[in-house]
């Protein structure tokens, strides 16, 4: 019978586990958690079975010791515990876990209470956890038998199968993960599979490729070197693809690091080599003196020890380096084959090549998206983080929770809150607020200490190396990034680190089965217990994780927010729900509007405790404004609290605006206020009587001027026409050149008929304020041609469609050509607006602009191929298929009317009204099919 090789399966175990946490959407999703969970423990359980069942002893280092510890207490976080020692580990904890069913009426939550927030999000986090020690602790087992490639090289491996996924989806044009699975925030360009988010997929290309280059580097075989800087090319330019800066910065701060690395090994071989050369020329002095010496000098083994010095320089000097000498034991203990020493510059010319590819290709194909990237790109992350930082000072013990950080994050939030975050985007904000300043900051400590030890110790082996710039490129990412938080990104990192510590530990000139001191030996059997207790984890807590994610229960509350029949168990279900999610705000929020939705009961108890959770939400703030502007009691309060909404997130300036000016008059009260003073004060962020002439005064009242003009705005569209002139009346007051008053001063006078009264509004704007609005020429070509004044008009238009670059202008040239009867002038109009179209959208609309043209012009036939060449840009615009349809019956076309309205039907296929005009289109084109002649 044939023996089982079980160290190739080990190794293939090995990329499986590395591939799927990266292919599987970077393991994100809780299926894919608890799967990455369970081929770890198969890992680790192939591993031992290669040393033997009991055998050898488990063998835990520090860094085994930090990552078992970190995965206990994590599980201490999940675990309930009673509330006098939740209020003494995590006082804030205990107040939200205590307060979670106030809207319920229950003012104080009996029983006992876990130390994080977020409880399902925490057990996926342990299980998590349990894969990244799994990996580490089978990782230091198959190093110490066969040695740092054996470990690099699947990682190498999966980093290619992810490249090739990557490339797939962008020359495919993929919207959906393999064409298959379609994520909840599914971009419009294709995706940057498989990790969703191009960060995380830098991280994992620029880790990859900088392994690729030093597997290159130690490998002798010329045909596997130039496969390895192959796919080190490969996975650098995908890098650079992704567009990520943080990847960007990562992948080349490694590379940086790995040549320093290099050099430095390089200098230190040079003194060894030259250290060893004295040696042996010692030894062969002593030899030959010690060979001619008297017997009777009393030193009987003076040659066998000359003889042992002279084979321990040979040995010094032939293998110090495991990279470029010959005769050298290689990583398994065995002998090399003698090959022909290579130059030190050619070798780090190898070294430099696949850098260099992938740089420039990457640099090649994308250099303008990655330039624009760096001078374009946000800085909100570092916010992000700032604000993370600042929750350890109400969880500094025992944190939120790991993998709570979405629940607990919202009230500390100052982005906007459009946008929901579920990490720092910080590898220090996220493990001090998850696990505590104590076990977090261990982490870090604990992370830095392994990497400067071996990175002040520059190794002679090449893939020690790259390891060493792998693990400090992807750190100094998740400065900005949180790759790390994903099983796909986790595993290889701890992988790495394995290497890298046990190359900090004992060097690489000795050989790997003198591994370093552990701190703890458990006996063999031992690790049978880690297997079943990791088998029982994901039994028990998978299922109950993914049921009651934060995401689940949300689409579940969001369904009964939609609906406006009341569901009696929703509050059952919602007293479970906070319960399991005691510091999210968004749960409560949606229960509110169901009950606003369907009439039954105040929501208000519910939208306080989602205030209370997150206080400047905007959403709550217009329910609550919304609710209470249907009481004219509480009409006042109702325009606070859509300036409270505007305070919170400015961009709901306009739609605050136009809820405020339905409720409101605008007109000057008694004492000369008006009755919207209080929304212009909130939604401006009044800086209070002691501001003075002081910088928030001054953005005080820029705000406001904004809020105003805003309001003049709104007043403007919904027809109160008085109000209006009251708002720009106090805009012109502050600034009489206010471009915006001016404008809508300018409209009023023109529907009033009073066109010089709309130039002379338009004169009173500065020049370089006129020069770049597009209503500037579009005011002034409409009040000229009230006048009659059409050549004016046109050469105005013509003046502003050279200046400006805006759609509007062309379009109202063409209406002013048209309008006169020249057609063909109107269709030179639009074709500037088409050639300045940039989106689908654009273009197709420049192309329907040109289509109702040439039906106004009496042209239906070149309106109808028209049609079907906007139809060409955008094929899922309905009005078009519609369009369509109508100008193909017009002009008699049967068989263009039946595709026209088959592709209606297939599009709606609830209105009947178009099946019936299939029906008829389709008989009629039989009919005209029999009767036409053979």
């Amino acid at each position: 019978m044939r023996r089982i090789d079980l160290e190739a399966w080990h190794g293939r175990c090995l990329f499986v586990l590395f591939a799927w946490a990266a292919l599987a959407i970077g393991s994100a999703r809780p299926f894919a958690v608890a799967v990455t969970t369970i081929l770890a423990a198969v890992t680790f359980t192939v591993g031992r079975l290669e040393r033997g069942v009991a055998r050898h002893g488990s063998r835990l280092d520090g860094v085994s010791i930090v990552l078992l510890l970190l995965t206990a207490f994590t599980f201490l976080q999940l675990v309930p515990l009673p509330p006098s020692t939740v209020r003494f580990l995590s006082p804030r904890a205990f107040e939200l876990h205590d307060a979670a069913l106030v809207p319920l009426g229950v003012p104080h939550r009996d029983g006992w209470f876990p130390l994080s927030l977020d409880p399902p999000a925490t057990a996926l986090a342990a299980l998590a956890m349990l894969a990244v020690s799994l990996t580490y602790l089978t990782v230091r087992q198959r190093l110490r038998s066969h040695g740092g490639r054996s470990v690099l090289g699947p990682i190498v491996a999966a980093g290619v199968a992810v490249a090739i996924v990557f490339f797939l989806h962008r020359l495919a044009g993929w919207t959906k993960v393999y064409d298959e699975y379609l994520p909840r925030y599914a971009p419009a360009a294709p995706l940057a599979a498989p990790f969703l988010n191009p960060n995380h997929l830098a991280g994992a290309l620029g880790f990859a490729a900088t392994l690729s280059f030093g597997l290159a580097l130690s490998s002798v075989d010329r045909f596997r070197r130039l496969t390895l800087i192959t796919a080190g090319a490969m996975t650098g330019g995908a890098c650079l693809l992704t567009l990520s800066r943080g990847g960007v910065i990562g992948f080349v701060a490694g590379q940086l690091l790995f040549v320093v690395l290099r050099f430095a090994a390089r200098r230190s071989e040079g003194r060894e080599e030259a250290r060893a050369a004295a040696e042996r020329s010692r030894s062969g002095v002593r030899a030959a003196t010690s060979s001619v010496a008297p017997a009777a000098e009393g030193v009987p083994g003076e040659n066998a020890s000359a003889r042992e010095a002279v084979a321990t320089g040979t040995e010094a000097g032939t293998g110090n380096s495991g990279a470029s000498g010959a005769g050298r034991e290689d990583e398994s203990g065995g002998r090399r084959r003698h090959s022909p020493r290579e130059s030190r510059d050619l070798h780090l010319a190898w070294a430099s090549l696949g850098a260099v590819l992938a740089i420039v290709a990457g640099s090649y194909v994308a250099y303008g998206a990655i330039r624009a990237e760096f001078e374009h790109g946000d800085a909100s992350k570092l916010e992000i983080a700032r604000d993370a930082l600042t929750m350890t000072g109400d969880y500094p013990v025992a944190g939120i929770g790991r993998g709570a950080f979405l629940a607990a994050y919202p009230p500390y939030q100052t982005q906007d809150d459009r946008w929901t975050y579920t990490h720092p985007e910080n590898i220090v904000a996220q493990y001090v607020v998850e696990w505590g300043v104590p076990l977090g900051g261990l982490a870090l400590l604990g992370l830095l200490f392994v990497l400067g030890r071996a990175a002040m110790r520059p190794p002679l082996k090449a893939h020690n190396a790259a390891a060493i710039a792998a693990v400090f490129a992807l750190l100094l990412q998740n400065v900005v990034d949180f790759g790390l938080e994903l099983l796909g990104l986790a595993l290889p990192f701890v992988a790495a680190l394995a290497v890298v510590r046990e190359t900090g530990a004992v060097g690489d000139a000795r050989r790997t089965q003198r591994p370093s001191h552990p701190r703890l030996r458990l006996p063999g059997p031992a690790w049978m217990a880690a297997v079943a207790g990791t088998i029982a984890a994901v039994a028990l807590l998978y299922p109950w994780a993914a049921a009651n994610d934060l995401a689940v229960e949300s689409d579940r509350f969001r369904l009964y927010a939609a609906d406006k029949q009341y569901h009696p168990g929703m509050l059952d279900d919602a007293r479970e729900a906070f319960a399991r999610h005691p510091a999210d705000y968004y749960l409560p929020f949606l229960a509110g509007i169901h009950l606003a939705r369907a009439g039954h009961g105040s929501p208000i108890a519910f939208w306080n405790q989602a205030l209370r959770l997150r206080p400047c939400s905007s959403m709550a703030h217009f329910a609550v404004a919304s609710y209470l502007s249907r009481m004219p009691a509480h009409r006042s309060q109702s325009i606070e609290e859509y300036g409270q909404a505007v305070r919170c997130r400015p961009g709901a300036l306009e739609q605050a605006t136009a809820a405020v000016a339905r409720l409101t008059t605008g007109l000057p009260g008694i004492d000369g206020s008006t009755d919207n003073d209080a929304f212009v004060r909130l939604a401006a962020g009044d800086p209070g009587p002691y501001a003075g002439a002081s910088e928030a005064a001054t953005d005080f009242e820029r705000r406001r001027v904004e809020v105003w003009d805003a309001m003049g705005s709104a007043y403007e569209r919904i027809g109160k026409g008085a109000a209006a002139a009251v708002v720009d009346a106090r805009l012109l007051e502050r600034d009489a050149g206010h471009a915006a008053a001016r404008f809508r001063r300018a409209r009023a006078a023109l529907d009033a008929g009073d066109a010089q009264g709309a130039l002379a509004q338009l004169a009173r704007i500065p020049d370089d304020a006129a020069a770049s609005s597009s209503a500037w020429y579009l005011l002034q070509a409409r009040a000229r041609q009230d006048q009659g004044r059409i050549a004016e008009a046109v050469a105005v238009l013509e003046d502003g469609l050279g200046a400006l670059r805006t759609p509007d202008i062309p379009v109202a040239l063409s209406e002013l050509y048209a309008g006169t009867g020249d057609y063909e002038a109107a269709a030179r109009a639009l074709s500037a607006l088409e050639t300045r179209a940039r989106t689908q959208q654009e273009r197709s609309d420049a192309v329907a602009r040109r289509v109702q043209l040439l039906i106004r012009a009496g042209h239906p036939a070149d309106a109808l191929q028209q049609t079907r060449r906007a139809l060409g840009i955008d094929p899922g615009r309905l009005d078009l298929w519609r369009l369509a349809a109508d100008l193909a019956e017009q002009l008699g076309d049967t068989p263009g009317a039946v595709w026209a309205l088959r592709e209606l039907v297939r599009r709606n296929p609830q209105d009947g009204g178009l099946r019936d005009r299939l029906r008829e289109a389709e008989t009629h084109a039989t009919q005209v099919r029999l009767l036409s002649p053979p």
